[in-house]
């Protein structure tokens, strides 16, 4: 009679893989280095009993592979599921933080405990995923408020300027231009530089200029519309025109 073959230890290896090659990570050492987990640690989602682990360790794992919690509960849930994993279950949602409260009894036994620690993971992840949110709402607002607080001046102004120059048509800007300051400060308080200044002559660097015509680096051009940078990050480049050509 032949011999049936060995159970597979890790029977969602192939599932993992597949997350991870999408995430361009290449090896379990790689993974475990990327989410601070030990490899041992990463061996219940290898055999679909992600039930056992705590929620800390599927939120650092759903990060790495750029996943959802709810996603790799629904991938790597299975097995949890079943009466034979039951009996080695563990409290999958040990508290993250000492204001976080538990959210599920220990289980006694059976699929019934491994289902509804399943259905715990779900219910936390959805509590997270809603505080995110209106963190990002107040944070947001935050930003706002600081962001009007360095405009206040201008805010307080500028409907005064315009009226004043809607009323009389020959008013000197450079007696409203001082009022654009306060835009001049918020931009630097948010990093944005400006790329070259309007009439300026420079050469011609394709990274930081765009032509109105074909242009050899190192060529002459005139800036006729900045372009800007926010920190490291091109927003768009300066608008520029070779020396000599015609323009409006």
């Amino acid at each position: 009679m032949a011999t049936p073959p060995a159970p597979q230890p890790f029977p969602y290896d192939a599932s993992l893989r597949q997350r991870m090659t999408q995430a361009h990570i290449p090896s379990y050492r790689a993974l475990s280095q990327q989410t601070g987990l030990s490899r041992s640690s990463l061996n219940p989602l290898r055999r679909g009993q992600i039930g056992k682990m705590r929620l800390e360790q599927v939120q650092r794992i759903s990060q790495a592979l750029g996943v959802s919690v709810a996603d790799l509960i629904a991938q790597f849930a299975d097995s949890a599921a079943s009466p034979d994993s039951a009996p080695d279950l563990t409290p999958a949602l040990a508290s993250t933080s000492a204001s976080t409260p538990a959210l599920a009894p220990t289980p006694s036994s059976g699929s019934t405990d491994s289902t509804a620690t399943i259905a715990a993971l779900r219910q936390e992840y959805e509590r997270l995923r809603q505080q995110m949110a209106s963190q990002e709402q107040t944070i947001r607002q935050q930003v706002q408020r600081e962001a009007l607080t360095v405009i206040e001046s201008w805010l307080l102004m500028w409907p005064n300027a315009v009226q004043a120059a809607q009323q009389k048509p020959d008013l000197q800007a450079s007696k409203i231009l001082p009022l654009t300051r306060p835009l001049q400060a918020l931009l630097q308080t948010w990093s944005v530089q400006p790329i070259g200044a309007v009439g300026e002559t420079v050469p011609y660097d394709p990274q930081l200029h765009q032509p109105e015509r074909s242009t050899q680096p190192g060529e002459a051009v005139q800036v006729r519309h900045v372009g800007y940078w926010h920190g490291d990050c091109l927003i768009y480049r300066a608008r520029v025109i070779p020396i000599g050509s015609s323009g409006d």
